[in-house]
């Protein structure tokens, strides 16, 4: 069941109260999807007209050059997906974006509300938070570029972690990648990422269980 709180998740509902999460819902068409592991949510070379919400689970933005495919993001819980296209009209040209594990989604278009949301007392809030959720895009990209430019393999996995953790406020937090994707999104081998996660291990600098890291 759908409740407020699923909402207030999201950094661009951060601000509502229960009241206004729904009024939202009832004001704002709106559905709610299931996805299996591993299923498509975004197509790439179709129109995307209306944004998801990731209720639960985790989405990969999958990128494909020939016959390779490589996880350029992952998104959880809270976070928007396909609105850039969306917003801009633009055809998803160039990425596949599918549940990484079994996922629900709420989906909506932001376009539509700020064409027609204006009478609703807590407009403004949204649009100050979405324009603040949507902010942080670019500081994802930025994340990424640092990185790979990282010049060792286990300054890139330390790097990476460390966003991570940063995310969840936590030193414990969940990957929702294996080692041939985190290999992919780090732009390494996934023989080369298993031994120097083995070393991490050994060294005692992280504990990696059932795809819960934690950082000693």
């Amino acid at each position: 069941m759908l409740t407020p709180a699923h909402l207030q998740r999201a950094s661009c509902f951060q601000h509502f109260s229960d009241e206004d999460c729904i009024r939202f819902l009832e004001a704002v068409p709106h559905s709610i999807r299931c996805f299996s592991s591993g299923e498509t949510v975004f197509l790439p070379g179709t129109t995307i007209r209306r944004s998801a919400l990731i209720l639960s689970g985790h989405v990969h933005i999958c990128h494909a050059a020939g016959d390779t495919e490589t996880i350029a993001a992952v998104y959880g819980p809270g976070e928007l997906i396909g609105c850039s296209f969306e917003l801009s009209g633009a055809v998803n040209d160039c990425c596949c974006i599918r549940a990484a594990v079994p996922s629900q989604l709420l989906f909506f278009s932001i376009l539509d509300f700020i064409r027609n949301g204006t009478q609703l007392n807590f407009y403004s809030r949204f649009i100050e938070d979405f324009l603040r959720s949507y902010a942080r895009a670019p500081i994802s990209l930025n994340r990424t570029i640092q990185v790979m430019s990282e010049k060792t393999l286990r300054e890139k996995l330390l790097r990476f972690f460390s966003d991570l953790s940063r995310d969840a406020a936590s030193r414990r937090f969940y990957l929702s990648l294996n080692q041939e994707q985190l290999a992919q999104r780090i732009g390494s081998e996934r023989s080369s990422v298993c031994r120097e996660l083995g070393k991490l291990r050994q060294e005692r600098i992280l504990k990696l269980e059932n795809g819960w890291v934690e950082l000693l």
